[in-house]
């Protein structure tokens, strides 16, 4: 799409727009998250995700810089900064007549800078006179606020019952919903310009002497519950460079907190560079501490599996993700049976969201557990966090949730059964695994599975708990517990390798994609790859697996596929029936690993480093599933996927443990490393500062041509740590 613009003794100049996909810019404060275009604007009309939210809610839809009664600026360059702090644009203008003057292209250069800070989005616009003559410039800022629910705009009965009230304030936008709760948005602009504010638009009038520059700061403002029209909305006095410095605080306090990661390969660099940032913007403080917010647009929210998974790939650099996660999900774990919410005594959520239709009921997503999968996961990083930390105050204060959440799951089990899901919620997910579209789960006919169903995955996860939960009441010395745990996993194992594994599927048998009522889904999947970490499957089960894996097609090029090709539903644009999803192929990668076969590891591993070159090194939720081929560079996009997504970028930290074999013994002091191996296109690896229990070490790793060299850094005192290299099985 073009704008042609015709000014006297001018060429005729054509300018063109940037695929909106492509020139997405995201920020996110907490749970206030805005997406920008590449003018540093805002238009949901252009693309309906476009907007500045806060809890489920859109409080700015409309938020346009343009010259008054002139062409658009033209795009200069856009960027978010490396530490996703700031959106930044560099603006010029397009020839426009100014009066009865004409001004040409190049005249006025607009450098925008964008910030959020706890409600609030704030703007400082510097604008540059170049030309050798002064010049009064009159900007004009359209602005609306449509209070849209985010599952309105996802188009969940997409019709606002509440109604934007009267007001004689023009920098004022308010709302009462339909819930009886009023929100509003304040407009203001700072500086010494001249404001004129209308109903929708603030006209801004700014002169400039030759060669001088200006500067002033819009802020954006959401409350809730307004009382009134005088009252409502006042912010919070603080500057841009202050919320500029508390984001920065943030940041150093974050980095603190974790290993540092580093490389000369400097592709590789900026891959972890881009996934930190992407984490650090995603991770959302709380008053339990520390979790990871799923995804920007449609997840910015807590998560059960999502987050849990998440702060796992982080849990060996940065642990105090993991520990916050827990607290959290402990603090609202479930304590009675509702079907509408699928909760049940013990168990964990799936997300939690705000807003009116929360408020209205029209979804159950205020605190909903429809996730079959969250209460063995939470276990399961509860046990995998104290080994790794041997933070004894976390398990004592913990104990009363993994109790809870065992009861949940033996009670699910009913003694010798699997972990099934059955929706019992009207308006909830039909499926409750990871993969939760609709048409998810089928059997080879492509018919669709019927529940109660039991995953695949699930019960690997679910092994690992239980497993994972009795290292945890060995340490608690309930000895009893511990006999119990080791006795119901191995039982597990049992019958799962009886009922889930099918020696006629693929070339060497394969696990079923679930069980349903009427017997095994007879699909070949990602899922029975990614359950080989988890280690329920004994040595030569997983020998074969492995085998069958290497003779379909799952692999793309760009990852594992959720489907194999010959499966009857698989389409490379399905949102879980044959795309792929790094996450998905990190833990897949990482089960490899984990059984030594390091070729079809470092396949995984190369594949999405390639891919996130090809996506500025940010990892979306998902891509198609389409065939890498020679002449292709570019994985194709998955429409509407998430970016950024917190278990995407975490993927290159749980492949760079799964490939170092690296596992941490707190208690024991010691680092260990099972069968090492680095990819030769990462060479070196620095890792600083890694934590150990209460201590701190640093360590480089050099790729040699069979072999990886570790080389301990010393510090200024010395360190209990030892360091252990087992290159056997």
């Amino acid at each position: 799409m073009g704008e042609r613009v015709q000014d006297k003794g001018e060429d005729l100049l054509e300018v063109s727009f940037e695929d909106p996909v492509a020139s997405t810019l995201i920020l996110k404060h907490r749970s206030l998250y805005a997406i920008f275009d590449n003018h540093g604007n805002i238009d949901s009309g252009v693309a309906s995700d476009r907007g500045l939210y806060s809890d489920c809610t859109r409080y700015l839809n409309r938020y346009r810089l343009t010259l008054e009664d002139g062409p658009e600026f033209l795009s200069l360059n856009a960027q978010v900064t490396p530490d996703n702090d700031l959106v930044v644009s560099d603006l010029t203008n397009a020839p426009f007549l100014n009066g009865e003057e004409t001004i040409g292209m190049g005249a006025i250069h607009l450098h925008r800078e964008a910030i959020l800070y706890d409600r609030q989005l704030l703007e400082r616009i510097t604008v540059h006179n170049h030309r050798n003559l002064a010049l009064t410039l009159r900007l004009r800022l359209e602005w609306d606020a449509d209070f849209s629910d985010l599952f309105g705009i996802r188009g969940v009965d997409n019709q606002n019952t509440g109604q934007i009230l009267k007001s004689k304030e023009p920098r004022l936008v308010s709302y009462r919903g339909a819930d009886q709760i009023e929100r509003a948005t304040r407009l203001a602009v700072h500086g010494d310009v001249e404001v004129d504010y209308r109903r929708g638009a603030a006209l801004i009038e700014i002169a400039l002497e030759p060669g001088e520059e200006s500067v002033f700061v819009i802020t954006a403002t959401c409350c809730l519950s307004a009382p009134s029209e005088e009252s409502a909305c006042e912010p919070r006095e603080i500057s841009f460079g202050e919320a500029r410095k508390a984001a920065k605080q943030w940041a150093s306090e974050f980095t603190a907190a974790t290993a540092r990661l580093q490389t000369p390969r400097d592709r590789f660099q900026k891959w972890m560079d881009q996934s930190w940032a992407d984490l650090r913007m995603l991770t959302t403080e709380t008053p339990w501490g520390l979790i990871p917010y799923a995804g920007v647009p449609w997840f910015c929210a807590p998560f059960g599996r999502d987050s849990l998974l998440a702060a796992r790939q982080l849990l060996t650099f940065a642990p105090e993700v993991a520990k916050g996660t827990l607290r959290f999900l402990a603090a609202h774990q479930a304590e009675e049976f509702c079907a509408e919410t699928e909760a049940e005594p013990g168990k964990i959520i799936h997300e939690m969201r705000s807003g009116e239709y929360v408020n209205l009921g029209r979804v159950p997503y205020g605190r909903y557990y429809g996730s079959v999968d969250s209460t063995s996961l939470f276990v399961w990083l509860l046990s995998e966090t104290i080994a790794r930390t041997a933070d004894q105050d976390l398990l004592i204060e913990l104990e009363p949730a993994l109790e809870a959440a065992l009861k949940h799951l033996f009670r699910e089990m009913n003694g010798d059964s699997f972990i099934y899901y059955d929706n019992r919620s009207k308006s909830g997910l039909i499926h409750q695994g990871w993969k939760d579209a609709d048409d998810a789960v089928f059997h080879q006919d492509g018919s669709d599975g019927e529940a109660p169903i039991a995953l695949c995955e699930v019960q690997a996860y679910t092994y690992a708990a239980l497993r994972g939960a009795a290292r945890l009441y060995q340490l608690l010395e309930n000895h009893g517990e511990v006999r119990r745990l080791e006795a119901t996993a191995t039982r597990l194992q049992e019958r799962f390798l009886s009922e889930f594994w099918l020696p006629e599927l693929g070339s060497h048998g394969f696990a079923a994609l679930a069980l349903d009522r009427n017997g095994p889904c007879r699909v070949m999947s990602s899922n029975a790859i990614h359950s080989l970490l988890f280690g329920i499957y004994p040595d030569d089960i997983a020998k074969q697996l492995i085998e069958s894996y290497r003779s379909s097609d799952l692999f793309s090029g760009w990852g594992v596929r959720t489907v194999a090709p010959d499966t009857i539903r698989y389409s490379p644009l399905s949102y879980h029936n044959g795309s792929v999803w790094p996450h998905d192929s990190a833990l897949c990668m990482a089960g490899l690993s984990r059984f030594g076969e390091q070729d079809d590891a470092a396949r995984i591993f190369a594949a999405l480093f390639d891919a996130s070159e090809n996506f500025a090194f940010r990892l979306p939720e998902l891509m198609s599933g389409y065939l890498r081929r020679t002449h292709a560079t570019t994985p194709i996009r998955y429409p509407n996927a998430c970016s950024p997504q917190a278990w995407a970028a975490g993927s290159v930290f749980l492949m760079l443990e799964a490939a170092l074999g690296l596992e941490i013994d707190a208690a024991g002091l010691r680092v260990i490393f099972h069968r090492p191996w680095l990819p030769e296109w990462i060479g070196t690896l620095h890792i600083h500062d890694l934590p150990v229990g209460p201590h701190r070490v640093s360590f480089q790793l050099k790729h040699r041509a069979s072999s990886l060299d570790l080389s301990v850094l010393s510090g200024s005192e010395p360190s209990p740590v030892s360091f252990e290299v087992h290159n056997q099985p």
